[in-house]
């Protein structure tokens, strides 16, 4: 874990740090905590590809570059170096990824792709050297920023490391700074921000278009909110989900409360559409529901069933998105459509009867 701090001076925002530091390292579950200087630095890696086999397989010092710069995308690269005859990169080592102990002899094996049948590892396209870039005190309008390292016990299990990390981050939080220090609020996390917010709006904009769809398609302004109804219920359980299993409502958890609304939608459209046909067909009230329940709980079942099944992967993986885990989407879409599926079929037909039942006393008031 690494937080960023920021202040006008120097050694006073290292003494903040410090004092930072003795509260952190009372916490259960850590193990470590290091700052700029007793932090890792970067690993450098300059190659000098061999000019015989780029010739041979057709092969520009610019595309190896790139694909070995993309191969350490889960390792945040810095800038590449490159010109016609070599090139170097760098990959950041954060302390997240340390346990994946990505060495020199990992870097060598990467894979290269000369053309489409033939692969090798780095080690055989040229000559390669290692070299250390430490780790410096960065000062950017006025203001130094020192970031801070927070290693854990490896025998911690994933939801007490997020319990730990939200430990910190309230501490931190709460951390009586002198005036003029703090956290830094990077670019990233400005993004993330901006990102949730936009998120929010789309959701809401979905629903509403969703409202519009369904009454111009059931000619009605009520009955659509017989379906409506299951939104907040998908997205109640969706939360709770991640809630019980310790994840937060990130980026990606956002895009699957999306995704999960139109999913949720669907299983309810169908049902109330095979309701209202029976109603046309002479059926009362009752039968109708009766019947529509019965002949579409396969098709909604099986719907759920692979959304669920096919989500799994995800749920469970450690992939990750600039450091945003794809799981939490797979977890809020699973926890929500397992459980909304079983409420949708009392809830519409109850809301169904209801709306349907007010939508005739008002056109008989109208008439």
């Amino acid at each position: 874990m690494k937080i960023d701090f920021s202040g006008p001076n120097s050694a006073t925002l290292g003494s903040q740090i410090e004092l930072i530091k003795n509260h952190i390292s009372k916490l259960d579950g850590v193990a470590k905590i290091a700052g700029l200087t007793e932090a890792k630095g970067k690993e450098s890696f300059v190659i000098q590809p061999n000019k015989r086999l780029l010739h041979q397989y057709k092969l520009s010092t610019d595309k190896l570059a790139s694909q070995v710069n993309a191969a350490f995308l889960n390792f945040s690269p810095g800038e590449l170096i490159k010109n016609e005859t070599w090139f170097e990169t760098t990959v950041r080592v954060i302390p997240e990824f340390e346990r994946l102990q990505w060495n020199m002899i990992d870097f060598l094996n990467l894979p290269m792709n000369l053309d489409a049948k033939n692969v090798v590892p780095l080690k055989n396209v040229g000559s390669i050297e290692k070299r250390k870039v430490e780790n410096k005190l960065s000062r950017k309008d006025g203001l130094a920023s020192m970031p801070l390292y927070i290693f854990f016990e490896d025998d911690l299990k994933r939801k007490e490391i997020r319990k730990l990390k939200r430990s910190i981050k309230k501490m931190v939080k709460n951390f009586d700074f002198q005036e003029g220090y703090g956290i830094k609020t990077n670019d990233y996390q400005k993004k993330i921000e901006a990102a949730e917010r936009r998120t929010n709006f789309v959701i809401i904009l979905a629903i509403f278009f969703i409202y519009l769809v369904l009454a111009s398609l059931f000619e009605s302004v009520l009955i659509p909110f017989s379906i409506m109804l299951t939104v907040p219920v998908a997205i109640l359980f969706g939360m709770m989900g991640l809630y019980l299993l310790d994840y937060l409502l990130d980026p990606m958890a956002r895009m699957g409360l999306i995704v999960l609304v139109g999913i949720i939608v669907n299983n309810a459209i169908m049902l109330v559409d095979v309701i209202r046909r029976n109603r046309e067909q002479g059926f009362k009230n009752f039968e109708a529901i009766t019947l529509g329940c019965s002949s579409r709980l396969k098709a909604i079942a099986m719907t759920t069933c692979t959304t669920v099944f096919g989500l799994l992967p995800v749920a469970l993986s450690n992939t990750k998105v600039l450091g945003i885990p794809f799981a939490s989407l797979g977890v809020c879409i699973i926890s929500g459509m397992t459980f909304s599926t079983i409420v949708t079929f009392g809830l519409v037909p109850i809301s169904y009867t209801f709306f349907d039942s007010l939508e005739m006393k008002l056109k008989n008031i109208i008439s």
